[in-house]
């Protein structure tokens, strides 16, 4: 169970019958530029984000994605197609092209789990692609993913072990994205 106490500004969890007090973190509204007339989130920080943005369709990049990861040795496990699920269970007001693509290469998976089993529930890695539409009316193509480097910092000590791999994760993970926006 979960229980927020908003005077001290911390929150409680309860794991096996020992408290945690975890400190909350007031999230601030950043002032980001974007490319497009994208809502500005209180969410999306840059250092976070790898972000690369096409002006080829959004099948084509889809395509070039699927084509590209398998060359730098990861494979493309599974696509959702979030649009069309969240459309077949009868939402209508989200008609934005958008899919999560899950890649993988197993011995850099193999890596970071020896090092914290807990990086678990974030693979496989996750690479969106949707389309966007810009000030003057035009669409492009967005490729976005979380840094790896960044997300790692959430296990604790053990994944500093994991921090070399990641950064090859990372560095991979743009070539792809860069590859399949161009």
């Amino acid at each position: 169970r979960t229980h927020t106490d908003t005077h001290r500004h911390t929150r409680t969890h309860t794991v096996q019958q020992s408290k945690v007090h975890l400190p909350i973190y007031p999230t601030v509204m950043s002032d980001i530029t974007q490319h497009s007339s994208e809502p500005k989130s209180k969410f999306y920080t840059p250092e976070l984000v790898i972000k690369f943005v096409s002006s080829r369709s959004f099948d084509e990049v889809c395509a070039l994605l699927e084509e590209t990861a398998p060359k730098h040795k990861f494979g493309v496990m599974h696509s959702h197609a979030i649009t069309k699920i969240l459309q077949s269970k009868g939402v209508t007001d989200f008609t934005r092209p958008l899919k999560v693509y899950e890649i993988c290469n197993p011995h850099y998976a193999a890596k970071v789990l020896n090092a914290e089993i807990h990086i678990s529930s974030m693979l496989p890695c996750r690479i969106s692609v949707f389309e966007s539409e810009q000030d003057d009316g035009s669409k492009h193509t967005v490729l976005s993913t979380v840094k790896p480097t960044k997300a790692l910092v959430m296990f604790g000590p053990n994944s500093e072990r994991a921090m070399e791999t990641a950064q090859e994760v990372e560095d991979a993970m743009t070539n792809i994205m860069r590859e399949a926006a161009q």
